[in-house]
């Protein structure tokens, strides 16, 4: 049920399990990070003697686990924390061996971590912090003048926006929805104070950002696996 990942990024199956005339289709989110990670495990997959495709940017996270329920895609890479919260709709913080367990019933595997916890963050240029004197979450509090430019997809997340908000008690005067990349353009420009990102994402660095401290641990944690179908 849970196969075994070489540490950081290589995703490497046995040739004979996808023994097929068909390729083996990977899918990825519309985001950097998965592009690579769905590149890797295609160029893995060939490596072994398998034809495989790489379909890039599909879409977000129901698209492709749709997508992978129906056969349309055979892999895909994941986060723990969004496969607990968004596709089994639990609000605990299950052991891998369980969500296995729950991925199961839906036809569905998963790998090892592969070594990162991607979690979501919050993000403002690291000068308007200083300046505002944020560092966590809980600061954020007192500063209702922000306005927040936030991903349509974290804005309707059981992880996201909403429940954050009212974890933490945030009021801010203006929630807009944005783009994932355009929102780094955006906070550089003065245009919104903060957004929502992948931790890991080198725009953080690109940019200058500063990662703002959840400080009462609202995010659960993101490890990076892959799913794909146990009917390989």
């Amino acid at each position: 049920m849970i196969v075994r990942c070489r540490f950081l990024l290589v995703f490497l199956f046995a040739t004979s399990v996808f023994a097929s005339e068909r390729p083996v289709v990977v899918g990825s989110k519309k985001f950097t990070e998965s592009y690579v990670l769905g590149e890797i495990a295609k160029r893995n997959l060939t490596d072994a003697g398998n034809f495989a495709e790489h379909r890039q940017g599909m879409g977000g996270t129901i698209i492709l686990w749709e997508a992978l329920r129906s056969g349309q895609i055979d892999i895909y890479p994941e986060y723990t924390g969004t496969i607990t919260q968004e596709i089994l709709k639990r609000s605990d913080r299950p052991t891998l061996e369980q969500i296995a367990g729950e991925l199961a019933k839906f036809g569905i595997g998963i790998t090892r971590p592969l070594g990162f916890n991607n979690t979501y963050a919050l993000v403002m240029t690291r000068s308007e912090a200083q300046k505002e004197r944020v560092r966590t979450i809980s600061d954020l509090r007192s500063h209702w003048q922000f306005t927040f430019g936030l991903t349509h997809e974290f804005m309707d997340r059981q992880d996201g926006w909403r429940p954050l908000a009212q974890f933490y008690g945030l009021n801010p005067r203006s929630v807009i929805g944005i783009d994932h990349a355009l929102g780094y353009d955006a906070l550089a420009g003065g245009q919104i104070d903060v957004k929502d990102a992948y931790s890991t994402d080198a725009k953080i660095a690109e940019y200058d950002l500063t990662v703002i401290e959840d400080d009462r641990n609202f995010f659960p944690r993101y490890d990076a696996v892959f799913l794909y179908r146990l009917s390989l």
